[in-house]
């Protein structure tokens, strides 16, 4: 029996028309059609009758639908077996991310998808939007995750969480509660990495906001914590590379003041693939398992300093 005329005829029962499958599966309505009559004559009775405009199945039909559900359940598992094999015997996975997503995410998510395959290798290339791109491209990686804004616009794009931007100040700053934008004019910014990432210049330029760069502006996003909080300048963060740099909060001293920048701005992050790359069972469960460790642990809230206002009473 053709597994795809049992297909057909779900389908043909989900929709209730010849014509929509006939569009769906790429085929002629008549094709369609001589699909079901051939399965017809071979269960030995009709499967679909007229009800007005639609096709509905018959009494006989609903009482084999459920078992040819299971089958078709089956063979859908068989093949999904079958291609993780086929995948894994292959260089494995390649998976390129932003930096910050790569410090919270990426390692949780390579531990649970190993245990589900465990002879499956995960490469992690870790960079700015701009070499994700390029990775893509090459085909040296299968996804990546990434900011959208800089995404090349041929890929495919599956959105994942609103990463919202901060404002970091001196310790001293009077701003207690948010920070415009426009409060930003004329300060000197430490931008790290200021080649690859280009969110903090994006959303500046936005706004028409006229800033100056101090010479040592290459430094890490560590460091630039540790020089805005000591008063040489500003910066600007996202919820989500302030949450990957929590671990150098052991010196109160050297945190910078986290304020909200309004209007509130964020950007999107999430996966981007090659739109011709193809359905990978390994991709699909790889996907899978950073969706639950996202949901599991999103971006932590920013707790804004409670010290300055308590000692205002």
């Amino acid at each position: 029996m053709d597994i795809n005329k049992l297909k057909a005829f779900v389908a043909v029962c989900n929709t209730g028309s010849y014509t929509k499958v006939a569009k769906s599966f790429g085929y002629t309505h008549a094709g369609i059609s001589y699909m079901i009559k051939s399965l017809e004559d071979e269960v030995g009775f009709s499967l679909l009758e007229k009800k007005g405009t639609s096709r509905i199945p018959t009494a006989n039909a609903r009482k084999i639908l459920p078992d040819i559900l299971n089958v078709l359940d089956s063979m859908e598992r068989l093949e999904h077996s079958i291609a993780l094999g086929r995948s894994s015997m292959a260089a494995g996975l390649n998976i390129a991310a932003i930096e910050s997503a790569s410090i919270k995410w990426i390692p949780l998510t390579i531990s649970r998808f190993s245990a589900e395959h465990p002879d499956v290798p995960v490469n992690v290339f870790t960079g700015d939007p701009f070499q994700i791109n390029g990775w893509l491209r090459d085909d040296d990686a299968d996804v990546g995750l990434t900011v959208r804004s800089w995404t090349d616009p041929d890929y495919s794009w599956t959105p994942l969480i609103q990463d919202r931007f901060f404002g970091l100040l001196p310790k001293n700053d009077p701003h207690q509660h948010s920070v415009s934008v426009q409060d930003f004019e004329d300060k000197y910014i430490f931008i790290p990495n200021p080649y690859g990432n280009r969110d903090i210049t994006n959303l500046l330029d936005k706004y028409d906001i006229s800033y100056q760069v101090p010479n040592d502006n290459t430094i890490s996003m560590m460091s630039v914590n540790t020089n805005v909080a000591v008063g040489r300048g500003y910066s600007i963060s996202t919820g989500l590379m302030i949450d990957s740099n929590r671990v150098v909060a052991e010196i109160p001293e050297l945190q910078p003041k986290i304020l909200p920048i309004e209007p509130e701005t964020c950007r999107e992050i999430g996966l981007s693939r090659k739109k011709n790359a193809g359905r990978s069972p390994l991709v699909d469960d790889f996907i899978r398992c950073l969706k639950q460790v996202i949901q599991e642990y999103p971006i932590k809230p920013i707790e804004l300093e409670a010290s300055d206002s308590e000692d205002e009473k």
